[in-house]
């Protein structure tokens, strides 16, 4: 009997699913209103689908691009560090071994963490420098900074020897301690050369090329070198951003003269500070940007014409020290995450790190960008 009614059900609704469509339920039709709000429906889930596929094309393409930068950046280091490692191939090329060996050596740790050894205690010895300082203490101070003078020439002398002029003059830090070198020997020239107690002006000016050894650990220190390397390619960028501050200044200074001239100078106080004109105005905007003690250039203002000065500074302030000044540490900001993006550079590759790396770029190009470099049977 179960078998009967199953068969019975099942030639029911195929005798349904026919093309008269009897076994079907009835379908009432859509009236005019329904239609239009179902199409509107409809049109409004398309737009949407249409703008979420056309952000989502917009990321990867903004992914792309910023990958492409990414590898492009990494096949100019390569580039670079293979136009060193052959000018480094043509200096040793027909050269005794021990200027091999003098290569091998200035490109090593241990002379790195020595020429560091000599950065820090020429640190200590400028930290010591006072007015209250012995003779005894000067003398021995001067003499100190002598021996490290032939260190640092010592160093720039190596490196020539063993990278070659060529090498060593494409690497701005090798420019950079040349000439904290050469002044150095030339204040110790023009001291020896000077009596005692003259040209002690040009002498002190030269002193002051001292301080910038400190800046030699940037080539030994990789995240100091990225820190100050960022730093520097920020410049641009930052003056840009100084014209819009400039600028700024400008018109709140001009505004102060309009508002405040000559309403500073009957107070008992007598501060230093006035809108009477736009360079004693330009000083007061300054100072407010600062920080430094603007509550009371707004309290003497307030006091002097009426309370509603308050909102000039409030405004200025606001504007200036949380909008304006904080975009240059956002434009730093930036910087530092694409530097970390691609935190590397030549300094951190050997001659057989250059040849790694190329490959690992090849073999890991997600975008086609970095074609194989053609082969150049003369130079290998």
């Amino acid at each position: 009997l179960d078998s009967d009614a199953g068969a019975g059900a099942g030639a029911g609704a195929r005798a349904g699913a026919g093309p008269g469509g009897a076994g079907r339920a009835p379908v009432s039709p859509l009236s005019p209103s329904e239609r239009r709000r179902a199409e509107l429906v409809q049109a409004r889930q398309d737009e949407a689908a249409e703008q979420e596929e056309e952000r989502a094309k917009r990321r990867k393409e903004k992914r792309q691009a910023k990958l492409r930068r990414q590898w492009a950046a990494a096949a100019r280091i390569v580039l670079r560090s293979e136009e060193k490692l052959r000018s480094q191939r043509a200096w040793l090329r027909g050269k005794p071994r021990p200027i091999h060996w003098l290569n091998t050596f200035v490109r090593s740790g241990v002379f790195s963490a020595i020429i560091v050894i000599a950065i820090v205690i020429n640190t200590i010895l400028l930290a010591m420098d006072a007015k209250d300082n012995t003779r005894e203490l000067d003398s021995a101070l001067e003499q100190a900074n002598v021996v490290l003078t032939a260190v640092f020439t010592a160093e720039m002398v190596l490196k020539l020897a063993g990278l070659g002029p060529r090498v060593y003059a494409s690497d701005a830090f090798n420019v950079f301690d040349g000439i904290i070198v050469v002044t150095s020997l030339v204040e110790l020239i023009v001291a020896a050369a000077s009596p005692s107690g003259e040209s002690g002006s040009i002498v002190g000016l030269f002193r002051t090329f001292r301080l910038l050894r400190v800046l030699k650990l940037a080539k030994s220190v990789k995240t100091l070198r990225i820190l100050l390397v960022t730093t520097i390619n920020s410049l641009p960028d930052i003056g840009w951003m100084s014209l819009v501050l400039v600028l700024f200044l400008f018109i709140f200074a001009v505004l102060g003269v309009q508002l405040f001239a000559g309403a500073l100078a009957g107070l008992p106080s007598d501060p230093p500070y006035s809108f009477d004109d736009l360079f004693n105005s330009l000083f007061s905007v300054f100072q407010v940007l600062t920080g430094d003690d603007w509550t009371s250039i707004m309290a003497d203002t307030a006091h002097a014409t009426s309370g509603a000065a308050i909102l000039y500074f409030v405004l200025l302030h606001a504007f200036g020290s949380y909008i304006v000044l904080s975009l240059f540490v956002a434009i730093l900001l930036q910087r530092f995450s694409d530097q970390q993006d691609a935190a590397f550079d030549e300094e951190d590759y050997s001659e057989m790190g250059v040849l790694s790396l190329e490959r690992s770029l090849l073999a890991r190009d997600p975008t086609g960008f970095m074609a194989p470099p053609p082969t150049d049977k003369a130079s290998s």
